[in-house]
């Protein structure tokens, strides 16, 4: 894999349950890992929903091996979320092809 192509800086982060002090359980997103990637805009579709604009963009990074990526954590990409929907692995642990799909911030 050419180091020059991965010209985006990703944040990917895992999600912990944390209980506060009344017994409710929160979601809590902390910084994995911070790598760099490509990026590969796959489609984008824009559609209106009940008078609000809906943007579904999907596409995959691709970045170096790390062996604890999973499709449990998200990525922060120009400040949008992304939900991990597949990994696959480039040739022998030479690299990673995360797919993903943006998530909709309310």
């Amino acid at each position: 894999m050419r180091s020059s192509l991965l010209d985006r800086r990703i944040v990917i982060q895992n999600a912990t349950e944390t209980r506060d002090s009344y017994g409710f359980v929160s979601t809590v997103w902390d910084t994995h890992l911070t790598v760099w990637a490509n990026w590969v805009h796959n489609t984008g579709n824009e559609t209106d929903r009940d008078k609000n604009k809906n943007v579904d963009v999907s596409g995959h990074f691709r970045t170096y091996y790390h062996s604890t990526i999973n499709e449990n954590m998200r990525i922060i990409y120009n400040s949008e979320y992304y939900k991990i929907t597949q990994i696959k692995e480039i040739q022998r642990q030479h690299g990673l092809l995360i797919f993903v799909e943006k998530l909709q911030q309310t």
